[in-house]
Formats: C-alpha cells, sequence, structure tokens
C-alpha cells in the first residue's frame, strides 16, 4: 500500500526521467565517455560510502545472521566498485600509486547529500534505520 502511494506521488515524473538527454544517450549507448567517465567516478565514490555506512551498521547489530547479511552485501558492493572501471570503460583500477587525478574528485552535490545522509545515519541512529537508509 505504502508502495503503491509512493508510486502514484512521483507516476507523473517518470516520463521525464526516461525522457531525459543523459538517460537516452545511455540506453541508445552514444554517451559520450567523458560525460560516462564522470558519472562512473561519482559511482566509485558513491560505492565507497555505501561501504563504511554498511560496515558501520553491521557493528551495531546484535544478530550474527543479520551481520553476516549485511557483511556479504558490503562484500559484494566492494566487488562491483572494483570491477566498475574495468568492465564498463576498460580501464585498470583508479588507485595507483602515482594516480593523481583521482586525488582532487570531489562529488557533486547529489551524491555529497546523499552519502552524507548514509553516513550520518550509520553513526547516529538505531541499526534499523541505518540499514533502512541503506
Amino acid at each position: 500500500m505504502l508502495f503503491a502511494r509512493m508510486n502514484n506521488a512521483i507516476s507523473h515524473l517518470l516520463p521525464q526521467f526516461c525522457e531525459h538527454p543523459l538517460n537516452r544517450a545511455l540506453l541508445k549507448g552514444t554517451l559520450p565517455r567523458r560525460v560516462a567517465r564522470f558519472y562512473l567516478k561519482q559511482d566509485w565514490l558513491y560505492f565507497g560510502d555505501l561501504v563504511k555506512s554498511s560496515q558501520t551498521a553491521t557493528k551495531k547489530l546484535t544478530s550474527k545472521k543479520h551481520a553476516d547479511v549485511l557483511t556479504n552485501f558490503s562484500n559484494e558492493i566492494i566487488k562491483t566498485r572494483e570491477n566498475l572501471f574495468q568492465k564498463y570503460l576498460g580501464e585498470p583500477l583508479p588507485f595507483r600509486l602515482f594516480a593523481t587525478e583521482w586525488i582532487s574528485i570531489e562529488k557533486i552535490p547529489v551524491i555529497s547529500a546523499y552519502t552524507n545522509h548514509l553516513l550520518k545515519t550509520a553513526q547516529e541512529s538505531p541499526p534499523a534505520v541505518a540499514i533502512a537508509s541503506i
């Protein structure tokens, strides 16, 4: 019931998402490499904070079974993150000894706001709230 209400509330926006030029180019495979690279770097940063928030929430769990599930989730995120550049751009992992371009990457505001929320919630909220935010 809640999902149906949420879906109804945003259903008028879905065509705008589908028709957005970025999404159309992504679907067609015509997204310029530099744009794809930019957003993949943002994904890299997002996944890093998602893992941190998941690991923080895991430490709060009292059930080993639940902690194992969340640990497995974190490990899958790490694997996904490690394969991101190789799979989609045919490039090696970005962290090399002298990979200076990666030192200066900043999160775009939407990624920063979302991951700050995840990290803060994982640190300050009860486990159930932290996991729900993840």
